[in-house]
């Protein structure tokens, strides 16, 4: 169903209106009296981020505060009313055949929301009514930070949204490597900011372990970030890429790294500043600290399981891409 507005504000408010997106077109609502009617079954409303594990609010709303509209009562939707406290914080939710409407007052998502967004739900019985608010549903983000995100105009999901959960290909006999989900212009706050962004989408996806990022600077070869005895490397579906440091950096993988920390496929340029060889080759944007077009780094591509996935072409930093992450060894 397509999001007209979805507004979350942490700690205080979580709304969202969803219309038809073709005038004169209708939802279907539960039929009175059937089992999926409210006023009987009860219902639930769920956000989730779609960027962290995890990260998903969820209120029941009881058949007693359901209330059948139209005569007979629900022949034009239903409508709950609650107490707007933690207990019940929904005071109120519509839904009808022309708009879907909710507001609670509880929001325990907080912000900055990635490009993944946040998926919504009412479920009514076997009845579900989903959106999605997101970079694939075209949302428009009005607002992202940490006291508010709000969305408009997303169009309706292919199907509904279905929140990340756990990886376990990875991190146990191999160390995970992926492609970050997250794209950034050269100015990645150098190698430490690059690390603590590693870090961050490994503890959203629920990887084990710490991480460093597989770049090299005008002092420093990727491949020495991670130690001689490293290895082996694994996707976070579990396909091994390569069975030590030498080995991924032979100009050759087992297996293209085209996967993010949540097993997403991303295919597209990749920070390195490295040559085939995976060492250093100088055109770094400044050892990752300049994001503007006058500078350049050399890239590699995630598509690729020949030396192309550490050193392809070169682009200027201006450019927001992804760069590789690796579990350090124990």
């Amino acid at each position: 169903m397509p999001a007209k507005s979805h507004l979350l504000k942490p700690g205080r408010i979580s709304k969202i209106v969803i219309k038809p997106e073709v005038k004169g077109a209708v939802f279907s609502i539960p039929a009175l009296a059937g089992p999926s009617d409210p006023t009987i079954t009860g219902a639930a409303i769920e956000w989730c981020r779609l960027d962290v594990i995890g990260a998903c609010q969820s209120f029941s709303l009881p058949a007693g505060a359901w209330t059948g509209l139209g005569t007979p009562a629900g022949a034009k939707g239903y409508k709950y009313k609650g107490a707007g406290t933690p207990e019940d914080p929904c005071r109120s939710v519509l839904v009808k055949d022309k708009v879907i409407k909710a507001s609670c007052k509880r929001a325990d998502l907080t912000g900055p929301i990635g490009t993944a967004g946040v998926g919504f739900e009412i479920e009514m019985g076997a009845d579900r009514y989903c959106a999605e608010s997101s970079a694939i549903t075209a949302a428009q983000i009005k607002k992202n930070d940490e006291s508010t995100w709000k969305a408009i105009k997303a169009t309706a999901p292919g199907a509904c949204p279905v929140p990340p959960t756990p990886l376990a290909g990875c991190g146990t006999d191999n160390q995970c490597i992926f492609v970050t989900s997250t794209a950034s212009t050269g100015d990645l706050g150098g190698l430490a900011g690059a690390d603590a962004t590693c870090n961050a989408r490994a503890q959203a996806a629920g990887l084990p372990g710490t991480y460093v990022a597989f770049l090299s600077t005008s002092s420093v070869d990727a491949p020495g970030r991670l130690g001689a005895s490293a290895g082996p490397f694994a996707r976070t579906d579990g396909v091994i890429v390569g069975s030590s440091v030498a080995d991924l950096c032979d100009e050759s993988l087992a297996a293209p790294i085209e996967l993010d920390e949540f097993g997403v496929l991303r295919q597209s340029s990749v920070w390195t500043g490295s040559r085939g060889d995976c060492t250093r080759d100088g055109s770094t944007c400044s050892n990752w600290t300049d994001g503007t077009a006058t500078s350049a780094a050399s890239v590699g591509n995630s598509a690729y399981d020949t030396l192309i996935w550490v050193a392809g072409a070169g682009l200027t930093c201006d450019h927001p891409s992804p760069f590789y992450c690796v579990q350090e060894g124990s």
